[in-house]
């Protein structure tokens, strides 16, 4: 009576003492696209190098996060241009004795002082740079974001190879079960129980089915290519556990952070508004040359005139109050942004240490005793010591014990790539935030795209919607 399903049970510790490595599967699930990827770097497989490329190339954020640095160099360049001088002509019809009637031309020129066109094209040049910075940050992002996807595609993957395999051996199992049945050779219990797992085992397949097609349209829509087809992808989550530091990663990141590097930048360049904002107090003066002839009297003039507004009511002092107190609070948001990252980081270790625990815990532990527990059960049942139910439970539990490691394996990943990546997610953001809508509830995300959407430009936005970022 139990030989059938001994053999059934040994194929089942087979499978499962195999753990989560399997090797790919280059059939696309049900309701996922058929392969037809346009640069799969393997035969028939996508690597993340390739991907992240391809993501670089084609995610829109990449082309606003350029547009933007090149709007800051249209900027620079415009403010440095001296004005233009002006050029008109003049006419005297002359006066009822006819004594004087006369033509002429006139010349001026608005004359810049203190330098301001030099200040404005410092001030702007440090525009520029925070351009460059939050194009930086962007790819950072992008980067990222596609790495996370990465991930969680080659999990879904993994748990559905793994999902097809149970099903397949639920549903051999329940057919050598119903077949003893019918035989009076095992009783119902046996029957409804194999009849559970096997039900069971197709609704989690049914279950890794859409969340691989979820995963991998969300990866598909970060690199900017919606329509790409379904590949299997390269690479495995498990393997050698990594070994970060906080105070490591805190000093890579204070020092190479393309946020901080962003606001100090956005810090020069208020110090740079404000020297110009002190320097327009002076006003500029404007120069008028007038050449006339005078056909009846056959003589020519020549006439200059210097004009300059006197600086007595207005002196430019409000918009220096405003420069200088910009320049205040760019610096405060030097620091907050220092302490606003130092802050997510403290949350990506604990969530890169609970990982880390879970990974070894289960592998060196919780796995082993599992894969023993079913060993056991099935050399019990064969024996006539337990029944069946008892080894329909140690399987359960390993596979339950498998799917915790690929869990593990995956949050362990995707932790350790933020780490690494800066701390920068958020791929489809508008650039001009970048970070701030990565982790924001619905009500709150709505104000806050409107909120841009109202702004004419970057700047206007608060400085907690820039550079905020968090989990």
């Amino acid at each position: 009576m139990r030989i059938s399903q001994i053999g059934i049970l040994a194929a089942a510790l087979h499978l499962t003492a195999s753990g989560i490595a399997f090797t790919q599967d280059n059939s696309a699930p049900d309701g996922a696209a058929a392969p037809v990827a346009s640069e799969p770097v393997a035969a028939g497989t996508w690597t993340l190098e390739a991907l992240q490329e391809l993501g670089l190339q084609n995610n829109p954020t990449m082309r606003q996060a350029s547009a933007s640095t090149d709007m800051a160099r249209g900027l620079h360049q415009q403010v440095g241009l001296y004005p233009n001088p002006q050029l008109g002509y003049l006419r005297n019809d002359g006066d009822i004795s006819g004594k004087s009637r006369s033509a002429g031309a006139f010349f001026g020129q608005e004359i810049v002082t203190r330098g301001k066109l030099k200040k404005a094209q410092a001030a702007e040049a440090w525009e520029i740079e925070q351009g460059n910075w939050n194009y930086e940050a962007q790819t950072y992002r992008v980067r990222n974001d596609i790495a996370l996807r990465f991930y969680e595609v080659l999990a879904a993957q993994q748990a559905y190879q793994l999902s097809v395999r149970l099903e397949s051996l639920a549903l051999r199992g329940f057919q050598t079960t119903e077949k003893l049945f019918n035989a009076k050779e095992a009783p119902k219990g046996d029957l409804l129980q194999a009849r559970i797992q096997y039900k069971s085992a197709t609704l989690s397949k049914k279950e890794t089915q859409s969340r691989l097609t979820a995963s991998w349209k969300q990866l598909v829509a970060t690199t900017g290519c919606p329509d790409l087809a379904y590949q299997p992808l390269s690479g495995q989550l498990s393997g050698d556990v990594p070994e970060l530091d906080f105070d490591l990663a805190w000093m890579n990141l204070r020092d190479n952070s393309p946020l901080i590097g962003a606001a100090k930048a956005r810090a020069q360049h208020f110090q740079g508004t404000y020297q110009l904002e002190r320097a327009n107090a002076t006003p500029n003066f404007n120069v008028q040359v007038v050449a006339e002839r005078d056909q009846i009297g056959k003589f020519s003039t020549v006439s200059t005139l210097i004009s300059m507004p006197i600086p007595v009511h207005n002196r430019n002092q409000g918009n220096i109050t405003r420069a200088a107190a910009q320049t205040h609070e760019s610096a405060a948001e030097i620091q907050r942004t220092e302490l606003a990252l130092r802050d997510q980081l403290a949350e990506a270790f604990r969530r890169y240490e609970t990982a880390k625990a879970q990974v070894q815990e289960l592998e060196a532990s919780i796995l082993p005793d599992a894969q023993e527990s079913l060993e056991l059960s099935v050399a019990s049942y064969k024996a006539s010591e337990v029944n069946f139910l008892t080894v329909l439970t140690a399987q359960r539990t390993y596979i339950e014990a498998s799917v915790a490691n690929l869990d593990a394996w995956l949050e362990l990943r995707k932790v350790t790539t933020e780490i690494d990546g800066m701390l920068l997610t958020g791929a489809l953001n508008p650039a001009e935030v970048g970070t701030a809508l990565q982790n924001t509830g619905g009500a709150q995300r709505r104000g806050v795209l409107n909120q841009i959407q109202e702004s004419q430009r970057s700047s206007s936005l608060p400085a907690a919607i820039q550079t905020s970022a968090g989990n």
